[in-house]
């Protein structure tokens, strides 16, 4: 029996980690994501590798991963980056109202 894990099991499993701490981090600004939607791509030595969409209601964001970034759920340093590449893009989903451009008197 095999147990060696295969590159496509470590991206799985990377790309379902990346989910679950976009999903923490979408919460934590009380916005709920509706889905998340992966391309692969084939260059797999590209900073652009990987593409993630993350819808909430009517908007979205896009980031893009290296495959290590997706596969090196190991390396510390690299889940950090990983974190704070996701906060910011959540942070574009939050609504804001706009401020008026003029005021009655």
């Amino acid at each position: 029996m095999n147990t060696e894990i295969t590159s496509d099991q470590k991206r799985q499993a990377g790309t379902r980690i990346i989910e679950e701490r976009a999903a923490a981090i979408a919460k934590s600004h009380d916005i709920e994501i509706t889905s998340c939607v992966w391309e692969f791509g084939q260059d797999l030595g590209s900073t652009y590798a990987h593409r993630l969409d993350v819808f909430s209601g009517e908007s979205a964001v896009r980031l893009y991963f290296s495959e290590l970034e997706v596969v090196g759920q190991d390396n510390a340093n690299r889940m950090e980056r990983v974190g704070f590449r996701l906060s910011r893009a959540i942070a574009q989903l939050v609504s804001k109202p706009h401020d008026p451009t003029y005021s009655l008197i």
